[in-house]
């Protein structure tokens, strides 16, 4: 591989996602979520319910861990959480009101900060770069 090694290159990204929850969490930890329960909420705010395991990926957490996120937010009346009417093995969680409320609050506050830590890239930069991270 020519140009900078695969070790350095993924730093250089480390570096970057850290910096962007950094940004999520100086937004998010006002209102009392962490960033992965901001992870959950995002991720319900664009499905009408998603079961456990899309949870799982959308906050980049073990299932064991993506279940207490899930209690933390049903405790705090952000989610609900209940059997699939087709399958009552599946679990599906969905937006509550005070849920939907603070995701529209925040959604552009969070947004905002996330262009911050892209500032200065040219849009041909950007879709590459997203190009490249979408590569398996």
């Amino acid at each position: 591989m020519d140009g900078p090694s695969a070790t350095e290159l993924a730093r250089l990204v480390a570096d970057r996602a850290f910096a962007c929850e950094r940004a999520i969490q100086g937004v998010v930890a006002p209102a009392g979520l962490t960033v992965e329960q901001w992870w959950v909420l995002h991720h319900l705010a664009g499905a009408e319910a998603a079961p456990m395991s899309d949870l799982v990926t959308a906050c980049r957490a073990p299932a064991p861990t993506t279940t207490r996120i899930v209690d933390k937010l049903v405790e705090n009346a952000l989610v609900h959480r209940g059997l699939d009417g087709m399958d009552r093995r599946r679990v599906l969680v969905r937006l509550a009101p005070r849920g939907r409320e603070l995701v529209t609050v925040l959604a552009e506050q969070v947004e905002a900060a996330l262009d911050a830590q892209f500032e200065g890239l040219a849009p041909w930069q950007a879709g590459a770069l997203e190009a490249v991270l979408r590569e398996p």
